[in-house]
């Protein structure tokens, strides 16, 4: 899903990537670990600008109760996640 910027001039819009995926997230401190925050960050590296990149888990999940789109980007080899996600 990709949003616009709005009514802003482009030098003040404010530029994003978003990765999602399901799993569990192991809280440490600040931080957060666990395969499922590892696949989001690689899903965002993956992701265009402006854009928001799900693993097919989230888009089956939430197939039927959201009014969204999705446009398939096939499986990705990402980095050192051992099976292809599913885009």
């Amino acid at each position: 899903m990709v949003l616009s910027g709005g009514d802003q001039p482009p030098e003040r819009r404010i530029r994003f990537r978003i990765g999602i995926d399901l799993g569990d997230a192991i809280p440490d401190g600040t931080d957060l670990h666990g395969e499922a925050v590892n696949v989001a960050a690689r899903l965002e590296a993956e992701c265009p600008v402006d854009g928001i990149c799900v693993s097919r888990s989230v888009r089956d999940h939430v197939h039927g109760r959201l009014d969204l789109d999705f446009e398939p980007i096939g499986e990705l080899a990402l980095k050192n996640i051992a099976l292809p996600v599913g885009g």
